[in-house]
C-alpha cells in the first residue's frame, strides 16, 4: 500500500520498521503527519507550482523574441542574440531567483499553516498549477516578447545615433535582451509572497550581472563570439533612448500583472488571500495598529466567496481553530440558531446561516470571534447579500472591533 500510493509515509513504532523502510518519508509519531502535510507538503506544492510556472514563462519571453525577429528577417535563421547570451540566458541571468522561490517561498508561516488546514484545498483542487496556469504563463510570456521587441524595434526604426551611425540588429538584440533579462526578473520578485536576503541578491544580482556581462563581452575582441557586437554596449548604452526604452518596456510588462493580481484580491480572494489578511489584520490588532480602519467610510477588501456554503460562513472567522460565539442581537437583526461554531461544525451552523439570510435577506448578524493569533475581537458584524452566481448565503462584508473601537473593515 505504502509503496502504490503518491507518497508512502512510514511510521516507525512496534511493529518494526518495515514500513519505513517501504516510504518515501518517516515519522516517529502520528501526530507528526499535520505537520508534514499542512506545512511542508503545502508549501512544497507552492514552491514546485511556482518553479514550473516562471521557468515556462521566462523561456516563452525569450524565445518569442525570436519568433518576432524572424518575421522581419525574412525566416532567415539569423539569431537576434548574441549566441554567448543564448547560453547564459538560463544558466546565469535568470536562474538565481527561481532557485531561491523554489527553496524559501512561503505564502504564510507554519504556525498559520497548521492553524488554517483549508488553505490545503488548494493542492488538493490543483489551483496552482493546471492548465489555466499554464496558460497564463504562456499569454504572459507572449505578451512581454512582444512588449520587449516591438518597442524595441519601434525605438530604433529609421533613427540616427549621436554619432551619426544607423541602428543595426546588433544595437537592437542588445537593448531587447537588457529588457527582457530585467522584466523576467522583476515578474518573479513581484509574484514573490516572502523576501529573504537570499531573494534580494539573487534578482538584483541576475540584473546586474547582465550589464557585468556586456561590458565585458562586448568590449574585448578576444570573448566576442559574433564580432559585429563588438563594442555594441558602448554605443547603445550611451545613448538615452536606450535606457528609456528598456525603462518603458519595464513599466509596460510589470505594471497591467500588478494591476491584475491586486483586482484578482480585491475581487475575488482565494482561501489563501483571506488567510494572509487575516493575519496582517490580526497582527496589527496586537501591536495596536489602528491604521486598518477605513476613515472615508470605504472597506479595506471586499470579499465575494463563491465556494461551498460551508466555506462562504465560516472562512472569515473560522476557516479552523477559531471559535464563534453567538451575541445578542436585537429584533432586527437575524437570530441564527446554535451557540457556538467550532472546526467540527462548521457545516451545521453554516445550514443555519443559509436558512437564516433566506428567511432575512440584507440582515446582520452579530458574533464574538476569538483568533487563534490571541486578539480577541469583542464584535464581528457580517452582512449577508445575494449573489446572482450562488443563491446561497455570500458574506460580503464584515467589521472587526476590539475593545469597543473598529480595527478593521473587511
Amino acid at each position: 500500500m505504502i509503496q502504490n500510493a503518491h507518497i508512502g509515509i512510514g511510521i516507525s513504532g512496534l511493529e518494526g520498521r518495515q514500513a519505513v523502510l517501504a516510504s518515501d518519508f518517516s515519522i516517529a509519531q502520528f501526530r507528526f503527519l499535520e505537520r508534514l502535510l499542512l506545512v511542508h507538503g503545502r508549501w512544497s506544492y507552492l514552491r514546485m507550482s511556482r518553479f514550473l510556472s516562471y521557468f515556462f514563462y521566462k523561456n516563452f519571453a525569450f524565445t518569442l523574441c525570436q519568433f518576432w525577429y524572424a518575421i522581419f528577417s525574412g525566416w532567415s535563421g539569423q539569431t537576434i542574440f548574441d549566441a554567448t547570451f543564448v547560453t547564459m540566458y538560463n544558466v546565469i541571468f535568470t536562474s538565481l531567483p527561481i532557485i531561491a522561490a523554489g527553496l524559501f517561498e512561503q505564502d504564510v508561516t507554519d504556525r498559520v499553516s497548521q492553524l488554517y488546514p483549508h488553505m490545503y484545498q488548494v493542492g488538493q483542487k490543483d489551483l496552482l498549477f493546471n492548465t489555466k496556469i499554464f496558460s497564463f504563463s504562456l499569454v504572459l510570456g507572449v505578451y512581454h516578447s512582444f512588449v520587449c521587441f516591438f518597442f524595441a524595434w519601434a525605438a530604433t526604426g529609421d533613427n540616427i545615433l549621436s554619432d551619426g551611425h544607423t541602428y543595426g540588429y546588433q544595437w537592437l538584440g542588445v537593448m531587447i535582451s537588457g529588457a527582457v533579462v530585467v522584466v523576467v526578473n522583476l515578474q518573479i520578485a513581484v509574484d514573490l509572497y516572502r523576501w529573504t536576503i537570499i531573494n534580494h541578491v539573487f534578482v538584483w544580482l541576475s540584473i546586474i550581472s547582465w550589464w557585468i556581462f556586456t561590458w565585458f563581452q562586448y568590449s574585448m575582441p578576444a570573448l566576442v563570439y559574433m564580432v559585429g557586437f563588438y563594442g555594441v554596449n558602448f554605443n547603445s548604452q550611451g545613448e538615452w533612448l536606450w535606457w528609456w526604452t528598456v525603462l518603458l518596456s519595464v513599466v509596460v510588462c510589470i505594471l497591467p500583472v500588478h494591476l491584475y493580481k491586486y483586482i484578482r484580491v480585491y475581487f475575488y480572494p482565494t482561501p489563501v488571500d483571506i488567510v494572509r489578511e487575516i493575519t496582517y489584520l490580526s497582527r496589527a490588532a496586537r501591536e495596536g495598529q489602528g491604521i486598518l480602519a477605513d476613515n472615508r467610510g470605504g472597506s479595506v477588501q471586499d470579499i465575494h466567496f463563491q465556494g461551498s456554503t460551508n466555506f462562504n460562513a465560516t472562512l472569515l472567522a473560522a476557516v479552523s481553530g477559531v471559535d464563534i460565539a453567538m451575541d445578542d442581537v436585537d429584533d432586527d437583526e437575524v437570530q441564527v440558531p446554535g451557540a457556538r461554531m467550532s472546526q467540527n461544525s462548521n457545516q451545521s451552523n453554516a445550514r443555519s446561516l443559509t436558512e437564516a439570510y433566506n428567511q432575512h435577506r440584507e440582515q446582520r448578524v452579530h458574533l464574538d470571534i476569538e483568533t487563534p493569533d490571541g486578539v480577541e475581537l469583542d464584535m464581528v458584524e457580517i452582512s449577508l447579500t445575494d449573489n446572482p452566481r450562488n443563491p446561497r448565503s455570500v458574506i460580503t462584508h464584515a467589521t472587526a472591533h476590539s475593545r469597543g473601537a473598529s480595527i478593521a473593515e473587511v
